[in-house]
């Protein structure tokens, strides 16, 4: 059986780009909720255009967040689906189409998946 795990999603607007995301494992879904309220107010505070911060769970590992990565390092592709109450993320394959619509966003991210649980 799978073991699903919280992880912070964060989906932010970059210049001319697809959206950027980034990946934060949590212990708890506690730890998840509370990492939320305080990063969606220090990018607010930053004036950075957040399209979404969530929780969801995952049987991925990520590799770790490293803030202020250069533009060139956001290579992963991801599809990333946020609903009301829940959100998905899929790591792409090369060449792998994914079409944005109305909560489905196609991102790109400086972390690869290294793993699943």
């Amino acid at each position: 059986m799978t073991m699903l795990k919280p992880i912070l999603i964060v989906l932010t607007a970059a210049a001319g780009g697809p959206p950027h995301l980034s990946l934060a494992p949590a212990e708890t879904a506690e730890e998840c909720l509370g990492r939320a309220a305080v990063l969606g107010r220090v990018l607010t505070e930053a004036e950075t255009e957040i399209h979404a911060i969530r929780c969801g769970a995952t049987s991925l590992a990520v590799e770790p967040y490293v803030p202020g990565a250069e533009a060139s390092a956001y290579v992963h592709r991801w599809r990333v689906e946020i609903g009301e109450d829940a959100a998905e993320i899929a790591p792409l394959a090369e060449g792998e189409a994914c079409e944005a619509s109305e909560g489905v966003f196609c991102a790109v991210s400086a972390q690869a998946v290294i793993g699943a649980e």
